[in-house]
């Protein structure tokens, strides 16, 4: 439960979005992009970079709108914690077990130092906002 409600990530991801329309940027909602991930992991983050980060999510979910997968690895200009810059690797596609550890067992057998890693299961249905996939709903694997 403590993941749904926690008013410090939620005045984090508040502070987010206020930079995406600053920065005048289309974001994946940081409820949805961020909620599970590591505090420790993004509160070494700025708003900004985490809304370039949630915008670089978006463009990258929108890369899959013909239901083809998608993986993109980018280097966007403003996301450098503590001054470092980072790429960012996306594999967008449809509900396919064990994706998420084969990617990772790949990116961590010759890259130890991942600064992020985040693991959203995201609903998106045709005419429907996305939305964080909740073991608690009903869903098919063929929208969930």
């Amino acid at each position: 439960m403590g993941a749904k409600y926690n008013p410090k990530r939620d005045k984090h991801f508040e502070a987010v979005k206020a930079a995406a329309k600053t920065l005048g940027k289309e974001i994946l909602a940081p409820e949805i992009l961020f909620r599970r991930a590591s505090s420790d992991d993004i509160d070494v983050y700025t708003p900004e970079m985490l809304a370039l980060t949630a915008a670089h999510a978006h463009r990258a979910l929108s890369l899959r709108g013909d239901g083809q997968p998608a993986i993109t690895v980018e280097t966007v200009e403003g996301i450098a914690p503590g001054g470092n810059a980072v790429s960012i690797l996306a594999v967008t596609d449809r509900n396919m077990p064990f994706l998420y550890d084969s990617v990772m067992g790949e990116v961590t057998s010759t890259h130890r130092d991942i600064h992020l890693a985040i693991h959203p299961i995201i609903v998106a249905e045709d005419g429907k906002p996305a939305k964080l996939f909740d073991p608690e709903e009903k869903a098919t694997p063929a929208t969930g």
